[in-house]
């Protein structure tokens, strides 16, 4: 009997990669899609994004350019625009819709690290470990659940290491190399880093320049992803051109310890986030403790010495270079950095754990240990909450609905960012739009449909108590003293409304 089973378990598809890879998959698919309705972040950026997709299917325009890049006058490449565009139309315009492709995007990224690290060492348990660790990592999991153009960041930087890792063997890897540095002008800025490296090992692997088929594809991949904007650029007196060289004239910005602050804080918080954080704060705030910026450090100085002591292997010198233009962006880039501009090195840090256990014999305590940190951070993604969530703020807007009816209201939201969380879009989706808003400088030149304008009988005015600015709470306070008759609608958890009754 004893030999029967050794035989079943020897031969059966359970013990296969196929199988590894599935417990991955499916593991990331459901600590993404777990709550996601209220835990869904459909902030500003995803607004942007909605109502220029919304402009694209109603008028049939195809923009030939995407978002602001912000603070730079710049912009991005159309394609995720169109791509927005799509999964709207087929989404029929709501907004969660693309929270659940977001949270997809997320599961294929975790797939696609597992078959990285088992297809570069063949050590399937080094590659089960990696991808449970991106699919469990609850800060991972939560910029998975955003959709908006940084969403294929991690994607394609997988891809690119994947690629980058085999083009001694296949130099056709080279015209997937240049379709993934060509989306980074549609993506985010951020993917850029990849230039370097990529330049790097191109010039070592290629110590002639010959002109071949592969190199006149890669060429021409790379010119489908920047023929939009060079066609903007002509139709429009090279304006993004402009915009590059005054940005270019701009000062350095010398505060580097606040831009190191962001850089080890969120560093640190990959390793350990905590329970019950809030996913609105991971987004918003760049105030860390000490102890995770400590932990930050550990993190960068081990990964950069375990990249560097194992250069030799293209895609740890791969990894190497990109560290290192990390370092030199944060340094060069002449204004604030955010969290989300280090989400291209995120997925290489865990790369490299897999690539280092996939190579090197590892007592069985390490894996024990890694096993213990991906319970926690389990645990700590099934804990994660957002008091800004999709359905705590389309709840508030069906209260709203139900006191003002078909009349015309304007809205007003308070908050230094909570009041950048996609209400007008969302009101706009739910059939309940304003006549005027807070945000109509903003995105009044996307709407679509118009009513003639109207005076408004109804003011809506939301506030987030958790909201600590000062500000905020003026406005709040000078609002509830504007009118002296107020319906009080019954807040929504942190979110509280008031509303004007209509004018006798």
């Amino acid at each position: 009997m004893k030999k029967i089973t050794k035989l079943i378990v020897k031969t059966t598809w359970f013990n296969s990669p196929s199988f590894y890879f599935l417990v991955v998959v499916i593991s990331a698919f459901c600590l993404r899609y777990y709550h996601l309705v209220q835990l869904f972040p459909f902030t500003m950026d995803e607004e942007y994004q909605a109502f220029l997709a919304v402009n694209t299917i109603k008028t049939g325009h195809v923009p030939l350019i995407g978002v602001n890049v912000a603070g730079t006058g710049l912009y991005l490449g159309p394609f995720f625009t169109w791509f927005s565009a799509l999964i709207y139309y087929v989404g029929h315009l709501n907004p969660l819709f693309t929270g659940l492709v977001a949270a997809f995007i997320g599961t294929i990224t975790a797939g696609l690290l597992y078959y990285l690290i088992w297809s570069t060492g063949k050590n399937t348990l080094a590659a089960l470990v990696v991808g449970l660790a991106y699919a469990s990592n609850p800060v991972l999991v939560s910029f998975d659940r955003k959709f908006w153009n940084p969403s294929l960041v991690m994607l394609l930087t997988i891809l690119w290491l994947l690629t980058i890792s085999k083009v001694k063997q296949d130099k056709r890897y080279w015209i997937l190399i240049s379709a993934v540095l060509g989306a980074a002008l549609h993506v985010h800025y951020s993917l850029l880093i990849l230039v370097i490296p990529s330049l790097v090992i191109l010039g070592k692997t290629q110590k002639k320049i010959i002109w071949s088929k592969t190199a006149s594809l890669a060429v021409l991949v790379f010119g489908i992803f920047i023929s939009p904007l060079l066609l903007f650029e002509l139709r429009h007196g090279f304006l993004q051109s402009k915009a590059l060289l005054h940005f270019g004239q701009n000062q350095l910005s010398f505060d580097i310890f606040a831009k190191l602050k962001v850089m080890l804080g969120s560093f640190g918080q990959l390793g350990f986030l905590g329970w019950f954080s809030d996913m609105f704060t991971l987004f918003h705030s760049n105030d860390y403790p000490i102890l995770l910026l400590v932990l930050g450090l550990i993190v960068i100085i081990a990964s950069l010495y375990i990249a560097f002591t194992h250069r030799k292997q293209t895609i740890f010198y791969a990894i190497f270079l990109a560290f290192v233009s990390v370092l030199a962006m944060v340094v060069v880039y002449p204004g604030p950095i955010s969290a989300y501009y280090f989400l291209p090195i995120w997925p290489m840090l865990i790369a490299l754990g897999g690539l280092l256990l996939s190579q090197k014999e590892v007592a069985q305590w390490v894996f024990g240990l890694i096993t213990i940190l991906i319970l926690i951070w389990i645990t700590q993604s099934l804990t994660l909450t957002n008091h800004l969530g999709f359905s705590d703020k389309q709840k508030v807007l069906e209260l709203v609905r139900s006191f003002v009816q078909n009349q015309p209201y304007h809205l007003e939201v308070l908050g230094s960012d909570s009041k950048y969380e996609g209400y007008r879009y969302l009101a706009e989706y739910l059939k309940l739009r304003p006549v005027s808003s807070y945000m109509d400088a903003y995105f009044d030149w996307l709407y679509v449909d118009q009513a003639d304008k109207q005076t408004p009988i109804f003011n809506v005015v939301i506030y987030d108590s958790l909201d600590d600015s000062i500000e905020a709470k003026r406005e709040w306070q000078n609002w509830q003293k504007k009118y002296d008759s107020w319906h009080l609608v019954t807040n929504i958890h942190s979110l509280n409304v008031l509303i004007s009754k209509p004018k006798d």
